[in-house]
């Protein structure tokens, strides 16, 4: 009987570490961007995509060799793709593709990997 309960007590364990593993994974939004030839048209971007965090926690990455820009989450992203895009597209540059990665991204070869 002692044994059930402690089996019990770990698989309640494991069932809540593996649910809150996955409740609080982390995101990111990676855009193929077309367009950005200098440093002055990333830091266009840049701007655009800090513009939309609204004080919440999110890492901006964004590299014109590549042609990325990549916004990464903590948790679940809390910005929709479309948003993203209409930020990229206003500040005056193509997106040519969108994906949702669940990981952060902080390197531009492993986004420009991402998107292709």
């Amino acid at each position: 009987m002692l044994l059930m309960s402690k089996i019990k007590k770990i698989l309640l364990v494991l069932a809540f570490s593996l649910t809150s593993s996955l409740a609080f994974a982390a995101e990111s939004i990676v855009a193929s961007v077309n367009g950005m030839v200098c440093i002055e048209c990333q830091k266009k971007v840049i701007k655009s995509l800090k513009a939309l965090s609204s004080g919440a926690e999110i890492k901006v990455l964004v590299s014109w060799p590549e042609g990325v820009a990549v916004l990464s989450f903590e948790d679940k992203a809390t910005i929709d793709n479309d948003t993203v895009r209409k930020a990229i597209t206003d500040s005056g540059f193509e997106v040519v593709k969108i994906v949702k990665v669940q990981e952060v991204v902080n390197d531009p070869k492993a986004a420009e990997k991402a998107v292709n």
